[in-house]
């Protein structure tokens, strides 16, 4: 039986069967889930496999606070021009802000 989900083909009793919803969605491209793998492999390499945790509670709870005061906020990343993304955003904000307005009358 099929993991539960939802299916990309057009629906077919295997898809039934398993207890997933035929996708509305059109078919995904190479490389459309590339930034969450990455994510995912990062979160991994660098917090989730040194850690034992005891409880989910725990684990969410660890990975959220990473998330929070590391991922988001001082890890470098090669996409953002190997700033943090906060920083990045500060900076295109920033970058946005002082270029001239392109709408009329503005």
């Amino acid at each position: 039986m099929p993991p539960l989900g939802r299916c990309t083909s057009p629906p077919s009793r295997t898809c039934s069967a398993g207890g997933c919803s035929a996708s509305r969605s059109p078919t995904p491209t190479l490389g459309w889930r590339t930034p969450a793998e990455s994510f995912v492999s990062t979160l991994e390499h660098e917090l989730v496999t040194r850690r034992h945790y005891r409880t989910r509670d725990q684990a969410q709870a660890d990975i959220a606070a990473w998330i929070d005061t590391w991922y988001n906020t001082k890890r470098l990343h090669s996409t953002n021009n190997m700033l943090s993304p906060i920083e990045y955003r500060v900076r295109t904000s920033q970058r946005n802000l002082t270029k001239p307005s392109t709408i009329r009358g503005a």
